[in-house]
């Protein structure tokens, strides 16, 4: 995987995630560790090692505002 940016996240490895067809790694730690994946099909589904309800960095806030968004656009849509 290219590194394209970096990011402090609190994360502390005990575990790992087996990774399905159905996702892509987003994100690894520098021992390797899985951090973050997605969907492939464009479904929102975000996976990620850390607890971004902690907020240490700009990208949990991020994660939330995208959650959110969904979670708005599929009320919407069933109105």
């Amino acid at each position: 995987m290219k590194v394209q940016w970096q990011v402090k996240v609190n994360s502390i490895h005990h575990q790992s995630v087996l990774l399905s067809d159905a996702y892509q790694v987003i994100a690894v730690s520098p021992d390797g560790v899985i951090e973050a994946l997605e969907k492939k099909d464009g479904g929102f589904a975000i996976g990620v090692q850390w607890h971004p309800e902690y907020g240490v960095a700009d990208i949990d806030t991020i994660i939330f505002e995208a959650f959110l968004a969904k979670a708005r656009d599929y009320s919407e849509k069933k109105k």
